[in-house]
């Protein structure tokens, strides 16, 4: 019984737009959005380009497409060489083909540019928590747990270039006699660079243009800008879709509630971004 979970947001306040916790509330209570924590897999890769910004990355750097050598990733194991989706090699491309194309071997190399300990610490900033435990180069393919809520937070600081306004869903409570005696206050903060995170909502524009990742989503007939990013973990788990516009941020996730295979080629593009 294939689940899913949505979780729409305001990006000037962090005001929850709307919620969806599973595909029926008969079938279950459990809210996938906010209590579910699964593997984010290619999702997390724009972080990972945002703190190699930072370090001086520019979207035309080149960057390796080739395997990956022993030795050459910091901290990684000898044996960890993971590959891209396709199985190809695509020799020297711009950084920002790596992300549209959401290139594994690109990835991993970027995020070696930026160093795991400053990833982590973007990460942080933006709402992501990193247990200590998880601080190695398989991060950079995130390889990392968390809820569909706290993603789609951290996926505002794109479209708020580098600001932050953690996400809520109350925005006020009044007594009986129409007084109000709590209301939600937007606290902004500088969560990440903004001119790397500019660079990096720019590229992941061109996730849903033509050749992009996310182009599904114009062939369905969305026209609208926008900007976003496929996740899709290891054997087919979990499907995912962060998407953002300049008012408001949107993620999707897939999956089942005991982590099986979806089905073989149930990629975040095809899964989820149907959905958003």
């Amino acid at each position: 019984y294939l689940q899913g979970a949505i979780v729409l947001l305001d990006n000037s306040t962090g005001g929850t737009l709307a919620i969806v916790g599973g595909r029926d509330i008969r079938h279950s209570q459990f809210n996938r959005a906010t209590a579910a924590r699964r593997q984010v897999g290619s999702a997390f890769k724009p972080f990972v380009y945002v703190a190699a910004f930072e370090n001086g990355m520019m979207p035309g750097t080149l960057i390796d497409d080739g395997p990956l050598r022993t030795g050459e990733i910091a901290g990684a194991p000898a044996h960890w060489k993971p590959n891209n989706a396709d199985g190809k090699s695509l020799g020297l491309q711009g950084a920002d083909f790596g992300l549209i194309k959401s290139r594994n071997t690109m990835a991993v190399r970027v995020g070696n540019r930026a160093g795991i300990r400053h990833v982590c610490k973007l990460a942080n900033r933006a709402g992501i928590t990193i247990p200590e435990n998880t601080e190695n180069a398989q991060l950079f393919l995130g390889n990392l747990d968390c809820d569909l809520k706290s993603l789609t937070s951290a996926y505002t600081i794109f479209p708020n270039t580098g600001a932050r306004v953690p996400a809520f869903t109350i925005q006020s409570i009044a007594n009986a006699r129409g007084e109000t005696f709590y209301r939600a206050a937007a606290q902004s903060y500088p969560a990440a660079p903004a001119a790397a995170c500019a660079l990096t909502a720019e590229i992941l524009q061109g996730v849903l243009a033509q050749d992009g990742s996310g182009y599904k989503a114009r062939r369905l007939g969305y026209k609208k800008s926008a900007g976003g990013k496929t996740g899709t973990t290891n054997d087919f788990k979990d499907a995912w879709f962060l998407g953002f516009t300049d008012k408001v941020t949107c993620g999707v996730w897939a999956g089942l509630d005991r982590p099986k295979t979806i089905m073989p080629g149930a990629y975040g593009s095809n899964v989820a971004l149907p959905i958003w």
